[in-house]
């Protein structure tokens, strides 16, 4: 081949330049680390940012990859990107995706002026709780919190230097909390991806968008008009409801409703989510099928415990009320706990190799991550963590308790999503009611409940998305790429850019416009709950909750019979997955959507086979894409025409 060929040959597959692609990946981590606090801040549109999907960093995938390498793959082959180096930008704006809004900065940055200016002689919290809160966790000037949320008069500066405190005093426990993701994610990356071969939904379509062909500009993926139908779709369908949002005489199309089964019981919820059913065609039937069937059980039960008046007198926070209530979420986390259990002992065998590898280097896998930097940045991370937990007030044994609580929890949904593709969930229990459910809260003390209680809970309350999982899932997309060090550089990167870009976004609009004109459950309703919450046990400390902990007792015990009876008789049509996550808000949302490919799967291999569940596949990846790209469609349309509040899609 001469020097001109080489010039104009398109780079291999795996090929990356580090250069070049850490460059682009940092910029679409920043476009949507941007984007994400700017939604919620000033278009309050629908969401692209709040779950496990990383439908924003999708959408940059699919724009990048279709036109802008299409179009140097055709005309300036040398100079497009590889399928390796589209898969590190994926990785990189899915970790920005995962910080910029849920996933920290919109539940950060509103609670540290809340404790000041949402307290009232009725809340009390200048009595109980500002006492107890250390003068540099929390801006203390009264023009830098007023102007957060009442917005400031044009002309005047941003009050930057009053925030800088306490943002360097909440640094090491998010550098910490990141640190110990990004490690559990490189730690079980390899026993998930090539001993237990988990199916990884999320990663499917990005995967798929990614590849690449010989002398091709577009891979076949996107030159299948199957994909194109599935595309259209959602397109259209969320395109009329769009129209109606601004024309109301245009009908809107419906896709949920709500069936009474029996009286005096909750109603059913039907509701079809087109990503939802992309990635259940993605998950293995005997998952699909768990996670459908857990749901009806436990929603039979509730019924039943209902109309018998079975129910605990016993506080807690929003999310357990939301997720099963109080039996059906403290079962749920007792099966995370045996599932947790189950993840660490297949891959005991596993973890011995890698921290031999940490212990001497030589004998660690080719090609692999460096053990001894993960085991590193694990343990760095742990201890930053909750030594910041005892700087704010919290008891040691406390602190440490509520970091191993979370990352083992991280560790459960990070599996769960690995397998299940479960787009959108949450903890079954939030840590802070875990550790107060354990000890009380009257062995924590004034300080260590409010930093239990309230501040526990930025980083560990909604967790609808955060990094861990999208490492995770960005792994698996980068598995064949041999530079480990250039994708341990990304995320990082992407961390750092994901962090400062959406925490300075967040306070620019906030203070331009005013955070009481943004949306409320982040900058209004969420903080004072979370106050108000911590309050209620400042004023009736707690002792253990041993009902509680003996019905996680049940929920473990239950999960383990399952997964014995999995384990010892394959023939076993369901996974014991779906009683972790059966009660969940976010599964009563999505078990219809869930349900209805399960059937259909169960159709098409019946009477196709194998070859037609593949010709079929490309439809349903379709039906994802189409519908995150027209919601940005929309969300273009709102931002040039000014509109507000137009929520097109939620799950």
């Amino acid at each position: 081949m001469n020097n001109r060929d080489t010039a104009s040959a398109p780079p291999d597959v795996n090929h990356v330049r580090p250069a070049r692609v850490l460059l682009v990946g940092a910029i679409m981590a920043a476009l949507i680390s941007f984007w994400g606090p700017y939604n919620s801040l000033v278009v309050t549109g629908s969401y692209l940012t709040i779950d496990f999907t990383t439908a924003a960093a999708i959408l940059v995938l699919f724009v990048t990859a279709l036109f802008i390498n299409g179009f140097l793959r055709r005309f300036l082959p040398s100079q497009s990107l590889s399928s390796g180096e589209l898969s590190i930008t994926y990785l990189m704006s899915a970790i920005a995706c995962s910080i910029c809004t849920m996933g920290l900065t919109l539940y950060l940055i509103p609670i540290l002026p809340a404790l000041h200016y949402l307290a009232s002689d009725e809340n009390q919290w200048a009595q109980e709780l500002q006492p107890y809160v250390p003068h540099w966790l929390v801006p203390q000037s009264d023009a830098a919190i007023s102007g957060f949320y009442e917005g400031i008069s044009k002309g005047q500066p941003i009050p930057w230097m009053d925030w800088i405190k306490p943002l360097m005093a909440w640094a090491p426990v998010i550098l910490g909390l990141y640190m110990v993701m990004i490690a559990m994610a490189v730690l079980f990356r390899r026993q998930w991806i090539e001993h237990e071969r988990l199916s990884y939904p999320l990663a499917q379509l990005p995967l798929t968008m990614a590849s690449q062909e010989p002398n091709r500009a577009l891979n076949r993926f996107f030159r299948n008009p199957i994909m194109w139908a599935g595309f259209a779709l959602p397109f259209i369908v969320t395109s009329v409801n769009g129209l109606n949002a601004y024309f109301h005489f245009i009908p809107k199309v419906l896709l949920s409703t709500s069936l009474f089964i029996i009286p005096d019981m909750q109603s059913l919820t039907i509701n079809i989510s087109f990503p939802m059913m992309g990635f259940a065609y993605l998950t293995h039937q005997e998952v699909a099928l768990s996670l459908w069937v857990f749901y009806l059980i436990g929603y039979a039960i509730n019924g039943m415990f209902t109309k018998l008046g079975i129910t605990r007198t016993v506080d807690l926070d929003i999310y357990t009320q939301n997720d099963g209530g109080s039996i059906m979420a403290f079962i749920q986390f007792g099966a995370l706990i045996t599932l947790v259990g189950y993840t660490l002992w297949t891959a005991r065998a596993h973890l011995r190799v890698t921290w031999g590898a940490a212990l001497r280097p030589e004998t660690g896998y080719k090609d692999d991550f460096s053990m001894r930097g993960v085991y590193l940045l694990l343990i760095v991370g742990l201890l930053l963590m909750t030594g910041w937990f005892v700087a704010i007030g919290v008891p040691l044994w406390a602190g440490l308790f509520f970091v191993l609580v979370a990352a083992g929890t991280f560790l459960g949904i990070t599996r769960i999503l690995c397998e299940s593709g479960l787009a959108a969930m949450r903890a079954q229990l939030i840590t802070p009611t875990v550790v107060s459910s354990t000890f009380g809260t009257a062995a924590l003390g004034e300080s260590g409940t409010i930093g239990v209680l309230s501040y526990g809970q930025v980083w560990m309350s909604d967790v609808r998305t955060f990094v861990m999982a999208a490492v995770a899932n960005g792994l698996k997309l980068t598995e064949s790429i041999s530079r480990k060090g250039v994708v341990l550089w990304a995320m990082l990167i992407a961390v750092l850019i994901g962090i400062v870009v959406s925490v300075w976004t967040t306070l620019y609009y906030a203070y331009q416009s005013g955070a009481n004109n943004a949306n409320t459950w982040f900058f209004i309703n969420g903080p004072r709950w979370t106050f108000d919450f911590a309050s209620q046990y400042m004023r009736n400390p707690s002792d253990p909750d041993f009902a509680g902990l003996g019905l996680m007792g049940v929920g473990a015990a239950i999960m383990g019979i399952l997964y014995y009876v999995r384990t010892h008789f394959l023939a076993f049509p369901v996974h014991p997955m779906g009683l972790a996550v059966s009660q969940m808000m976010l599964t009563r949302h999505m078990w219809f959507s869930v349900f209805l490919v399960w059937l259909i799967k169960a159709v098409l291999t019946r009477y196709g086979g194998p070859r037609l569940l593949g010709a079929v596949r490309p439809f349903f990846l379709g039906m994802i894409l189409g519908q995150f790209t027209v919601i940005a469609v929309w969300l273009g349309i709102d931002v040039i025409t000014g509109a507000q509040g137009h929520g097109l899609y939620w799950v």
